[in-house]
């Protein structure tokens, strides 16, 4: 199958002699148009927009840097995923029918812990830092 095919009819020369075209190819190259949000936290869901997804999920995957995610819903021009535990600021490809697609660039949300929150406080003259 040439890198360039795409959907439509198919003849078949035998020969030299053509088949009849009615039989029509449906070629599914997933293409990613955008993310919303493009950057999220561990457990947060991301919508991936574009097309040639399918209208069922099947056998399908998306990748957040090659660690699968978790789907909550598939169509043809949609996907939403929930960002996985492991998961790592990079790209998100959707692979379909084993074609991957172009990838969409995300980006992870880091969670503060306690210790990492620090605090600002204002001195006015006279006041000191200690406490």
């Amino acid at each position: 199958m040439p890198s360039s095919a795409t959907t439509g009819p198919v003849t078949a020369v035998v020969g030299g002699i053509g088949s009849n075209r009615d039989f029509t190819f449906y070629f599914y190259n997933p293409v990613i148009s955008n993310l919303q949000p493009s950057a999220a936290p561990v457990g947060g869901n991301i919508t991936i927009n574009g097309s040639g997804f399918g209208a069922y999920q099947g056998g399908s995957t998306v990748q957040f840097n090659a660690l699968t995610a978790q789907v909550r819903s598939w169509s043809d021009t949609s996907i939403t995923v929930i960002v996985p535990s492991n998961a790592t600021s990079g790209p998100i490809t959707a692979t379909v029918g084993g074609i991957v697609s172009n990838g969409a660039q995300f980006t992870l949300i880091e969670a503060l812990s306690k210790r990492s929150r620090s605090r600002a406080f204002l001195l006015l003259p006279g006041q000191s830092a200690a406490r």
